[in-house]
């Protein structure tokens, strides 16, 4: 399963009426499988989102209603599959539902956090353990020298080399994972998120530049 997916749960390609941030412009991720859903289209050959002529403005509130119950139906059932996709993100969240709120939280941090923190919380993150598997048999064990296996939640909230960032592990798996923000203190939302965001940019300048 693509990730894809979590583009209308992020908002990648925003709702009606909103610009697209410049920084999802590029992106596989921001245009892939949704834009009818949203009245947007995708530049044939680039990664460009482009505004179409559907707009909402000037349509009747119960027509505009109609509209969110489709785009929040489609969330629903592109979170069910990502649930059942078996990918390692998804199986370690099985026990979150989906929370129409919680996902609005999620779109509007999703818009004023760095790259890599959107990298997070869209699940495109390549932990050691993972790059060893697939790719680099012989690559170097967890920054901290302990001879844990370099998992996303061993770097995230257990190896030392990431501590300076790190709070207090996150209870709730969605949060813990790929750091969606609970919506109940922005404060802690946005520094879990922004840890997590660290840890990946940290993570790639030692993959892939030996930092």
């Amino acid at each position: 399963m693509p990730t894809s997916i979590w583009l209308t749960l992020c908002g990648i390609i925003p709702e009606h009426g909103q610009t697209p941030h410049p920084e999802a412009r590029g992106s596989a991720l921001s245009v892939s499988g949704c834009s009818a859903y949203n009245g947007r289209s995708r530049a044939h050959g680039h990664g460009s989102i482009q505004k179409s002529t559907f707009s909402l403005i000037g349509i009747n509130p119960l027509v505009q209603k109609e509209h969110h119950a489709l785009r929040e139906t489609w969330r629903r059932q592109q979170f069910a599959l990502f649930m059942s996709s078996g990918r390692r993100d998804a199986a370690a969240v099985q026990d979150s539902i989906y929370n129409e709120s919680r996902v609005t939280c999620a779109r509007k941090i999703f818009r004023s956090c760095s790259t890599h923190s959107r990298a997070c919380m869209i699940g495109a993150v390549v932990s050691d353990a993972h790059l060893d598997k697939i790719n680099n048999p012989d690559h170097p064990p967890a920054p901290c020298s302990t001879g844990d296996v370099p998992t996303w939640h061993h770097l995230a909230w257990e190896c030392s080399a990431f501590r300076d960032t790190r709070g207090a592990v996150p209870q709730d798996p969605l949060q813990r994972v790929l750091g969606w923000p609970i919506g109940q203190d922005h404060q802690t939302d946005a520094s879990v998120l922004e840890h997590l965001g660290n840890v990946r940019e940290r993570m790639l300048d030692r993959q892939y530049r030996g930092n």
